[in-house]
């Protein structure tokens, strides 16, 4: 079980704590993510050695994976591109993971064009693709542990949650266990402006380990749990990451960055509640570019971010 941490120099107004994800094995939420698809190849194929695995990755995943694999002799290749932080990629290849490079060329996008590389390799060669954006124990991950740890942790009195969203497993997993709960819990998800998940007008952006060109499939069948939403610019988590550092006795990454900034003006408003932001990591991720990026001083003091319904298409999930 990991820390649920109060943030109460980063948000003196209100009720928010913090679930700290950088004690996983890896340091980050992905190494729930990797027991998970790895303990489902077990189960589904018996003797993993001599496997050779191949995902889309912005680190996280490919490190835990990795790591874990390196046990059951499992190879794991890992598809990277150039938004990936160097602190990670480093990480990566100390865990054993082979870096694949992947540039965007022919995609909509990184992410996109990650994708399509993997599912390539998967199809001409005999690589196996956890797809961790469609592969459904990558939501039972969150359902069967990091949502059942925030209850426990907050005793059942958790009112609020915020999760950054990439391929939609984590927030779709605590989501549809607080569902089940009987509590009337707020799931409101964040990703980085320019990514189109909830929609909007697609563009560039830093954070490697949310966003996506579009609802994933984990997304499209289960994005009815979440509420709300918010957009989150680089420049405002970066400068997050520097506020929350200076203000706490501890860092976070990007992600959880953008989720604290969110999850403090729902404190604020709602000083009542208690509200809970996952945090997938650590800063010490993402020191080179928290540190080498200009931002202004004091950018997020008041920083206010519209919280909108999901729009989805076909019909999926909204309020």
């Amino acid at each position: 079980m990991t820390g649920l941490v109060p943030a109460r120099s980063f948000c003196p107004e209100g009720r928010l704590f913090i679930k700290r994800e950088d004690g996983n094995l890896g340091g980050s939420i992905k190494a729930r993510t990797a027991y998970f698809i790895l303990k489902d190849l077990c189960r589904r194929m018996g003797d993993l050695a001599g496997l050779t695995l191949i995902e889309s990755t912005s680190g996280n995943l490919g490190i835990a994976l990795a790591r874990l694999g390196a046990d059951l002799g499992v190879r794991v290749l890992c598809a990277v591109d150039p938004t990936v932080a160097t602190e990670k990629l480093a990480m990566l290849a100390e865990a054993g993971g082979e870096i694949r490079m992947v540039h965007q060329a022919g995609g909509r996008d990184f992410r996109a064009a990650r994708i399509a590389y993997v599912k390539k390799q998967a199809e001409e060669t005999n690589c196996i693709w956890p797809n961790q954006y469609s592969n459904e124990v990558g939501m039972l991950a969150h359902e069967a542990t990091t949502g059942p740890e925030i209850w426990a942790e907050t005793n059942g009195l958790v009112d609020i949650v915020v999760v950054s969203v990439g391929t939609g497993g984590t927030i779709c997993g605590i989501g549809s266990f607080l569902r089940s709960c009987g509590r009337d819990v707020l799931v409101v998800g964040v990703e980085p402006v320019g990514s189109i998940i909830f929609g909007g007008e697609p563009g560039p952006y830093l954070s490697s380990g949310a966003g996506l060109d579009g609802p994933s499939p984990l997304l499209q069948r289960h994005g009815s749990v979440i509420d709300l939403y918010a957009k989150v610019a680089d420049d405002l988590a970066i400068a997050a990451c520097r506020e929350f550092a200076a203000k706490e006795p501890f860092g976070i990454g990007i992600t959880g960055a953008a989720s604290a900034l969110v999850g403090r003006q729902l404190a604020r408003l709602h000083p009542d509640k208690l509200v809970v932001a996952i945090a997938a990591d650590g800063a010490e991720n993402y020191r080179t570019i928290i540190d080498s990026l200009h931002v202004q001083p004091n950018i997020v003091r008041n920083a206010e971010f519209r919280l909108l319904p999901p729009a989805w298409e076909h019909g999926l999930g909204g309020v």
